[in-house]
């Protein structure tokens, strides 16, 4: 990456303070850009899920994999909660979807809700062994009688064998007006192939372990206990371990840095936070592989209001990123994202990948329960990682005085309504969204793949607010 000018004429820069030139592209169709990460875990897809209670749970954690990301289960979680969604991420298809079951015996009126919360709106029906026996559609749902066995409204649905390729799979289900096939594999009732599934399935290669299973990651707090959850997860299956603390500049961080090294082995680290050069060679001479980069960017968090400290985030990432690859290792953006443009400029900046927040919490699969308003626009709450919401979780197994304590330290939003966009509910359509800016992206820089877009990206810099407000669509003319 390179300035426009050879100086720029203002220090810090935010990804709305800058844009990209457009440069010779001598590569083919944009969906043939290589949008592999080149940072340690085997991901296919730069874009990693937030670790915040909000944000990844196991079927966000599985759906990031299955289309070439990861996910990264938050430190707050309980340790036996978080073991077997990995063990569940771990069994499920590295392709085909994992859809919900429901008996043939469950009634419409317990059955309605669960099938809104999948974009397919498809319910696999089983029988009392857990054989999958048919199919019912959302649709079909509202418009039976709540008392109605599920088992009467079931249809039989296309079928696929497991080994079917998914252009084939694609034809077959459009040819013959299907929205949902069931796929049939050893030991997995709920396995389904939607066509968009299928041609997702094309576009983004999984992200997978050395056994050929869905890739997960975990985060661990700054607590003396931080080894051994640590441990005892990558015993139940995880693949990369996430330090997570606000403030990584400060020796307890490089301690328990050095101590997760030492009990990791080859398991691939990543710690933060840093938004400084320093910052990051220190923890990568504790022994990390990636560094978190970004404090207070995100958009559930409070901290420069609350604190004056963090930096804009794209400075930030020239900064950290020029450090980490002076010493043969690589970052993570964390926070700052609104829009594609921001992980094309987080990645030619100098990210490996970039993790996101409040974006993949307004999907469908994120953790929270999906909610409708009066205006019948249905929505999540969430909650920032420092928020009252976030630190009661994380202090209720302390005494009541402690609990007290830890209430007076709280520095994110607690509560925060976020709408589901009504074309992008799922995070697959959110996913599809940034990769087709990113792809772009790199074509229209001259570049491939992320190394070539971090090379080629030449970086020009607004003098005032008008350039940004420019490229912005309008709702309407003047």
């Amino acid at each position: 990456m390179r300035y426009a000018v050879q100086v720029p004429t203002r220090g810090e820069f935010t990804f709305a303070d800058v844009f990209l030139l457009p440069q010779d592209y001598q590569g083919g169709s944009r969906h043939h850009v290589d949008l592999t990460p080149d940072d340690p875990p085997d991901t296919r897809l730069p874009l990693v899920s937030a670790d915040m209670l909000a944000v990844t749970g196991r079927r966000v954690a599985e759906t990031m994999a299955r289309r070439g990301g990861l996910g990264v289960f938050s430190h707050d979680l309980d340790e036996q909660y978080v073991g077997e969604a990995i063990r569940s991420v771990k069994s499920a298809h590295p392709v085909w979807e994992t859809a919900p079951t429901v008996s043939a015996d469950a009634s419409v009126t317990a059955s309605r809700h669960l099938a809104g919360r999948f974009g397919h709106g498809q319910l696999v029906v089983t029988d009392g062994q857990g054989d999958a026996v048919g199919a019912v559609s959302e649709l079909r749902l509202l418009g039976a009688e709540g008392h109605t066995r599920v088992g009467d409204l079931a249809e039989e649905p296309m079928t696929l064998s497991e080994d079917t390729d998914p252009r084939e799979a694609f034809l077959r289900m459009t040819s013959h007006g299907a929205a949902m096939a069931l796929v049939r594999t050893a030991g997995r009732a709920g396995t389904v192939a939607t066509p968009r599934g299928a041609i997702r399935s094309m576009l983004f290669p999984p992200a997978l372990d050395a056994r050929g299973r869905l890739l997960t990651a975990v985060a661990v707090g700054m607590t003396q206990g931080a080894v051994s959850r640590a441990k005892a997860l990558i015993e139940h299956g995880a693949d990369v371990v996430v330090l997570h603390t606000p403030h990584a500049a400060q020796e307890p961080a490089r301690r328990t840095v050095a101590a997760l090294r030492e009990a990791l082995g080859d398991r691939t680290l990543v710690a933060g936070v840093a938004v400084t050069g320093e910052a990051t060679e220190a923890l990568i001479a504790a022994g990390t592989d990636v560094v978190k980069v970004g404090l207070g960017g995100g958009a559930m968090c409070t901290t420069r209001m609350m604190t004056a400290v963090g930096r804009p985030q794209f400075s930030a990432i020239v900064e950290c990123a020029e450090a980490a690859r002076g010493l043969g290792r690589s970052i993570w953006s964390d926070g700052g994202v609104r829009h594609p443009r921001d992980v094309v400029l987080a990645l030619a900046a100098g990210a490996s990948s970039v993790m996101v927040g409040s974006w993949f919490s307004r999907t469908l699969e994120s953790p929270p329960p999906l909610m409708t308003g009066e205006d019948g626009q249905r929505y999540k709450d969430c909650f920032g990682i420092a928020s009252r919401r976030a630190v009661g979780a994380r202090s209720s197994g302390l005494d009541p005085v402690e609990q007290a304590l830890a209430s007076y330290f709280e520095e994110g939003i607690s509560n925060s309504r976020l709408r589901l966009h009504p074309e992008r509910l799922g995070l697959e359509d959110v996913i599809d969204h940034i990769a087709a800016g990113l792809r772009s992206g790199c074509t229209y820089t001259g570049a491939t793949s992320l190394p070539e877009l971090r090379e080629r990206a030449v970086v020009g810099v607004h003098h005032s607010a008008a350039g940004y407000a420019e490229g912005a669509p309008l709702p309407q003319g003047w």
